[in-house]
């Protein structure tokens, strides 16, 4: 059986630090033999009215289709205002579908459908990571584990990088390149 990497990127803006840790992920993920499959959260059709009643858009199908086939998940996303992205949070709102990734058993309990998945969450702030994990709790960590967690996920690791704008020392170029590589040869 081919093992499978999925990518999601919540960051709407090609050129990104967040698409480069992406490409990155996706470096590390083939050298391991995996098949990799990048999903940009911005692709996706924003989702007016609750999916749930009105009908999940079919651009969502092959994501959910990635996903619960996937080995490995990987989320990427900036940091905006404690948060993940509106396009991140837009994307997880179309693939998170019942019968799918989680169903209610019989008595009408949560029971997660990816539990041989495991996650990295990677983030990125303007701010230094150990006052977004200590005074705030670590917000976009916990945002994604905790819908992941719900659909059966259970091994999580998270990469963070923070104090990324406006920065173009030689230093600061420099703290940036070493996080991509370290991305490089993550070990999945």
């Amino acid at each position: 059986m081919v093992q499978t990497l999925v990518v999601i990127v919540g960051h709407p803006e090609a050129g990104s630090l967040n698409h480069a840790a992406a490409e990155a992920l996706v470096v590390a993920g083939v050298s391991k033999g995996l098949e990799v499959q990048v999903l940009r959260a911005y692709d996706f059709p924003f989702l007016p009215n609750d999916p749930s009643k009105h009908g999940f858009p079919e651009e969502y199908e092959k994501a959910v289709q990635c996903i619960e086939q996937a080995t490995y998940l990987a989320a990427v996303t900036p940091m905006w205002n404690l948060s993940i992205t509106n396009g991140l949070k837009n994307f997880i709102d179309g693939v998170m579908q019942p019968r799918r990734l989680f169903q209610y058993n019989k008595k009408g309990n949560p029971e997660g459908l990816l539990k041989t998945k495991k996650m990295l969450i990677v983030w990125t702030s303007g701010g230094p990571i150990w006052v977004y994990k200590i005074v705030f709790g670590n917000p976009v960590y916990k945002q994604i584990k905790a819908v992941f967690k719900f659909c059966g996920v259970k091994a999580f690791d998270q990469k963070a990088l923070g104090k990324v704008l406006g920065k173009d020392s030689p230093e600061e170029k420099a703290r940036v390149s070493n996080f991509i590589k370290e991305l490089e040869t993550y070990k999945f």
